[in-house]
């Protein structure tokens, strides 16, 4: 076989290898974002696994095969650049000296792979900055393990990234600075006065007065979930507090009462001083008695009742 069809297929060989590789690279990125793994923890995967194994676990990276990568990686000294043929016809008898059962052909396309990676490798991480903007983005669609600008701040696509994520980070402010203005139960207008009057009675059936203030009980069930740390601390059984909190959601007594939401926020507090979750919700409901449901219905006819004139 002549030299000449060596060389085309070291090319062959290491095109088709970095395209392998950068596309299974990309994959990985594209499969750990999607499941909401770290950047960080995936490009150290890539790094010590994908590339660094990969690499390590070749054929030619054996010992017996050094010389052979050791001749390969001296060829700029050993021959010409206008003779890319050259370093072939040199590697060739320092394959034949060795004793394997393996091809030359073989060996070449070891050699094209493990030097495919490690290209790989330098321009990865060279361009990480690049793509942990990918990853924040959930956008791959450009995504290359390419020739890296230096220095890789005037890559074009870097700056594009920059203006996006600027962008994201801007919309997601804004989202939040938007939440915390509406995040709060809303309590209906219609509701507000006997509601907020029903602390009186609640404190003597169900909510402990010691903790749980006039002022506290207002800022919970009417002011936005960031702007107090407010709580309702219950001194009854939690079966009957969240029958209660029930109750009130299902007369619509609030717009934005939910169970999920009163999880959440934290603020409506146990017995034994643990927040009630969406789980001790449901589960104190149903498990709730007739005694309960008989407490409630008069504390709530307390609210809704001077509506019904």
């Amino acid at each position: 076989m002549k030299e000449k069809r060596y060389y085309e297929m070291y090319q062959e060989f290491y095109d088709e290898s970095l395209n392998h590789h950068a596309e299974r690279i990309k994959q990985y990125y594209k499969e750990k974002r999607s499941i909401g793994d770290g950047e960080n923890e995936t490009y150290n995967h890539i790094v010590t696994t994908i590339i660094y194994k990969e690499k390590t676990n070749l054929i030619i990276s054996k010992q017996e095969f050094s010389k052979i990568r050791l001749t390969y990686d001296n060829r700029d000294s050993l021959t010409h650049p206008d003779f890319p043929n050259r370093i072939f016809e040199k590697l060739k008898p320092v394959f034949n000296e060795i004793d394997t059962d393996i091809t030359f052909v073989a060996i070449l396309k070891d050699l094209a792979e493990y030097h495919a990676l490690s290209k790989l490798s330098s321009n990865f991480r060279h361009n990480h900055q690049i793509y942990r903007m990918m990853y924040e983005l959930n956008d791959f669609s450009e995504f290359e393990v390419n020739e890296f600008y230096s220095p890789i701040q005037s890559n074009p696509l870097i700056k594009k990234l920059h203006k996006l994520c600027d962008k994201k980070k801007e919309v997601e402010t804004k989202s939040e600075v938007e939440t915390k203005k509406i995040n709060n139960f809303n309590l209906n207008k219609r509701y507000e006065d006997s509601f907020i009057n029903l602390y009186t009675e609640l404190s003597k059936y169900i909510i402990d007065p010691q903790k749980t203030t006039i002022k506290d009980f207002k800022n919970v069930f009417t002011k936005n979930f960031y702007s107090h740390d407010s709580k309702i601390y219950f001194n009854c059984e939690s079966k009957l507090a969240t029958l209660f909190l029930d109750k009130v959601r299902n007369e619509k007594i609030f717009k934005n009462l939910t169970q999920t939401k009163m999880a959440k926020s934290k603020m409506f507090v146990s017995l034994d001083d643990n927040p009630f979750s969406q789980t001790s919700f449901s589960n104190n409901i149903r498990n709730s008695s007739d005694k309960d449901r008989e407490i409630v219905d008069e504390l709530i006819q307390i609210i809704i009742a001077p509506k019904l004139k």
